[in-house]
């Protein structure tokens, strides 16, 4: 998965781990029971050791937030502590001394991207978390786009200016 040519990688590590951690729960039951005791914490402990530092920076947990796949389907990634903790420090770090820019993105921007407003709205964005090999490329291809339609309309609105031009 790291090393995929097929889609950037580091959207999904980090939701990907989060997946096993609860997969590997289910397998054990969900349950901590006294002849299980600490059975899949054990488990998950090696996993988070081996993240720790490594897969859990500010920025994996950014990318990991702004991924529409996971942020859209889950409303809990927008009060996650541990999340919403490293998206801001991502975003501090990354306009580092300018609160003016932090400001935007944490206030304005980040409320667009939450409700799914202008850009975020879009059939392209909002099919992007639908689907987990989602290719934005290919979506936009298959789009029903009446090309011949759309210059008719283009060229209807000049021929009305031109018109109205020519009576005066």
């Amino acid at each position: 998965m790291v090393d995929s040519d097929i889609k950037p990688s580091m959207a999904f590590l980090y939701g990907d781990i989060m997946k096993a951690k609860d997969e590997i729960k289910a397998g054990f039951g969900n349950i901590d029971r006294p002849g299980n005791l600490n059975a899949y914490n054990n488990v998950i402990e090696i996993i988070e050791e081996k993240m720790k530092d490594r897969l859990d920076t500010p920025l994996h947990l950014a990318a990991y937030f702004l991924n529409p796949y996971y942020s859209y389907n889950n409303d809990f990634i927008f009060t996650n502590e541990l999340v919403m903790d490293g998206f801001i420090t991502a975003v501090e770090t990354f306009y580092h001394g300018d609160y003016d820019k932090q400001s935007k993105v944490l206030n304005e921007e980040l409320p667009k991207f939450r409700d799914k407003q202008g850009h975020f709205g879009k059939p392209v964005a909002k099919e992007g978390c639908k689907k987990y090999d989602f290719d934005p490329e290919e979506a936009t291809n298959e789009e029903d786009v009446d090309f011949e339609s759309d210059q008719e309309d283009v060229v209807l609105l000049v021929g009305d200016d031109e018109q109205d031009g020519d009576n005066e």
